[in-house]
């Protein structure tokens, strides 16, 4: 492809215009230049597009994505197979550096498929790596490091260089989350010096960085700071922003190991800032999750939850299975430093099954097995042919009668230790079936005593929470009914003074103004409505606070509704029309008369603040033999669908902060089930609720 894109730029722009692409330093600046020049929609544009989609990718990465559709949509319309599978590839990789690990499969595989169809080896052993990246990067590395290693035989064949390098820094990157630190070193550096001599700046950096990590890890910290500085210098020569950002996040773990916090801290911080600026989710998941440790180390707990929450629903939405696993280590120190164990014990279970996902035995395996696979094949070859050669020396030195008597000699001894190797096989296996029966009972009881301790644990919880739902209600209860009695008793008082007052005007009037008592009357009658307004709303605040009263009083609902009315009159002022509907057959409800005020109440107050503008509450009441049905229905702002299972939950609100506590539908709820009746909800988001009360009679 490079042949072709040099014998183009000679035909549009001659010699001089040559010399000047080749002396360009900016490879991408070079490449768009001759793009610009050829407007013809052909196969050598599709290859241009592919060459700048490679070449822009950690530059720009949306400009890598438009160069590679559009080479894709070009290849297609051309016919173009090969130009279309190296596209797709450049598409996956564009999806691979924007951690959408499904869409960068799904292109991947697609560029597999034709690279395999007509034989295009460099693109398919280029996508077979994309797809090991993407496994490693959710945590498959057994799958990954088989990808990887197809890629990798490929590569050789074809001897690319570039490739070849490409292979061994993804091999190293495997055994890099796989814990053999030394081993990654290795193929990092193998790849490194490979890019060296091909001069591919962009593999030489991250081959740098990446085994400056695992320097760091090992506690080599002098080599870790040589390679994050040679690695930091072509990501700066070549503006791998992407690659910049992470180099900080290895550079704040190496200082945060050498109790350098407040220099991690500012590479952590600064890390975070680059990759949400640049778009990079997985670098913002590293970079969370390390402040995340920074404030767990400054004690400051909730600081912490905050970055690590962030990190772990980053590391969800990427599916990347390490990050997941450490975001919830980081939880369970946390949650355990608060106190909160269970959410400690949760998060600690999620953290083992998420390790033992990743580094489960079939894993260990797999890795074993494709470590020595390709140098197994070559060895083994090697071996065939030495045996074959062993074989015709033994023929022409052994004769006929020798191979006979050994032959049965060895047969003899082969039976007789054959039999040995048999009883003792016997006797090991018949001790490993009792072992594994002995530890399969242990593991059985160990299973069953923590599901005892798990349904304890649920147990409390539940009786925890209904014992603070209960408290909560009772306190507030008191507390209204302290409040409501206090004020009910002071407003007495000057009630007390006024009727007074007015009994002597009365007097007055008719002993010494008989003249003028029809002009006074009108005032008097004024003040007598006035004192008997006031005493309604004593009383009503009298029956709200009557919380020491049994259930076993009688209780008219009618007029509890028109005491909460009364209450709520403030509230209701002229735009709610109050549409009352009472039933007039006789019933017993036996109840107390302070908890049903409360729930009536909060269902009203509900129903008013519900109303915006103006709108109405309709109250209907309805006898039936064995119980009493209370409807409120009004046409307020409505509940969504989403919210309508939760209305009756402990703290639970819609409300803005302070203005509510999410507590009264849930006692109004508790009262009513312990009046052994039941309440119902029924709403449509900007039509209305309607709010259905029933209540056993006798």
């Amino acid at each position: 492809m490079n042949t072709r894109l040099l014998l183009f730029a000679i035909v549009i722009a001659g010699t001089s215009y040559l010399t000047e692409v080749l002396a360009q330093k900016n490879i991408v600046d070079s490449l768009q230049r001759v793009l610009q020049l050829h407007s013809q929609k052909d196969s050598v544009r599709v290859d241009l597009l592919n060459e700048i989609t490679y070449n822009i990718r950690r530059i720009n990465l949306d400009k890598s994505y438009i160069a590679a559709n559009e080479a894709y949509l070009l290849a297609k319309d051309l016919g173009y197979k090969e130009g279309e599978a190296e596209a797709l590839s450049g598409i996956g990789n564009y999806h691979y550096l924007s951690s959408n690990y499904t869409e960068s499969l799904r292109a991947f595989n697609k560029s597999v498929d034709l690279a395999v169809a007509f034989d295009f080896k460099p693109t398919l052993s280029f996508s077979l790596n994309g797809i090991g990246m993407v496994y490693i990067q959710i945590g498959n590395f057994p799958l990954a490091l088989d990808y990887i290693q197809r890629s990798l035989n490929i590569a050789e064949e074809i001897n690319d260089q570039r490739r070849i390098a490409f292979s061994y820094y993804n091999i190293g990157h495997c055994y890099s989350n796989l814990g053999n630190y030394s081993l990654a070193i290795n193929y990092y550096d193998r790849a490194r010096e490979i890019s060296e001599e091909i001069e591919k700046k962009d593999f030489v950096s991250v081959a740098f960085r990446d085994a400056g990590q695992m320097y760091t890890k090992l506690g080599n910290y002098d080599s870790a700071l040589v390679y994050f500085e040679n690695a930091m210098k072509i990501m700066r020569e070549i503006d791998d922003k992407k690659g910049i950002s992470f180099c900080m996040i290895t550079l704040g773990i190496l200082h945060k190991q050498q109790k350098d916090t407040d220099q991690a801290f500012e590479y952590f911080n600064e890390a975070n800032s680059m990759s949400r600026e640049g778009g990079f989710k997985h670098n913002v998941c590293n970079a969370t999750g390390c402040l995340g440790d920074i404030y767990m180390d400054r004690g400051d707990y909730q600081t912490a939850l905050k970055y690590v929450l962030e990190s772990l629903t980053i590391a969800k939405e990427l599916n990347i299975l390490p990050e997941q696993r450490d975001a919830y280590g980081q939880l369970a120190k946390i949650y355990e430093k608060t106190n909160k164990f269970q959410k400690a014990y949760k998060s600690h279970i999620a953290f083992k099954e998420l390790n033992d996902s990743i580094f489960n035995e079939e894993s260990v395996r797999m890795v074993a097995i494709l470590e020595n696979s390709n140098a197994y094949e070559k060895e083994k070859q090697k071996a065939d042919l030495i045996q074959q050669q062993k074989d015709v020396v033994r023929q022409a030195e052994v004769s006929w009668q020798k191979t006979i008597r050994n032959f049965f000699i060895a047969a003899f001894t082969v039976t007789g230790v054959l039999v040995i190797i048999v009883f003792r096989i016997s006797r090991q296996r018949k001790s490993a079936n009792n072992i594994l029966t002995s530890q399969k009972l242990e593991i059985q009881e160990k299973n069953l005593e923590l599901s005892n301790q798990r349904n304890a644990l649920e147990k409390t919880l539940r009786e925890l929470q209904k014992a603070q739902t209960q408290l909560v209600r009772s306190e507030k209860m008191a507390s209204v009914g302290v409040l409501t009695a206090g004020i009910a008793h002071e407003i007495n008082n000057p009630l007390n003074f006024i009727h007074g007052g007015k009994s002597a005007l009365d007097k007055y009037t008719k002993k010494n103004l008989k003249d003028h008592k029809d002009k006074l009357q009108p005032f008097l009658d004024t003040i007598e409505m006035g004192i008997k307004r006031a005493s309604g709303i004593v009383l009503s605040l009298n029956r709200f606070s009557r919380e020491g009263s049994k259930k076993g009083e009688k209780c008219d609902m009618n007029l509890i509704i028109d005491n909460c009315l009364l209450m709520l009159k403030s509230q209701i002022n002229s735009k709610v029309r109050i549409d009352k509907k009472y039933s007039k057959k006789t019933y017993e409800l036996n109840g107390q008369e302070g908890e049903l005020h409360q729930v009536m109440l909060n269902i009203l107050a509900n129903a008013v603040q519900a109303i915006e503008e103006e709108g109405t509450i309709s109250i209907v009441t309805e006898v039936a033999p064995e119980n009493l049905k209370i409807i409120i229905s009004d046409t307020g702002v409505g509940i969504r669908k989403s919210n309508l299972n939760k209305v009756t939950n402990p703290f639970f609100t819609t409300k803005d902060p302070g203005k509510g506590t999410g507590l009264g539908m849930s006692i109004a709820q508790n009262i009513i089930e312990d009046h052994k009746g039941n309440i119902d909800y029924e709403s449509e988001e900007g039509t209305g609720t309607i709010v259905t009360i029933t209540l056993p009679l006798g």
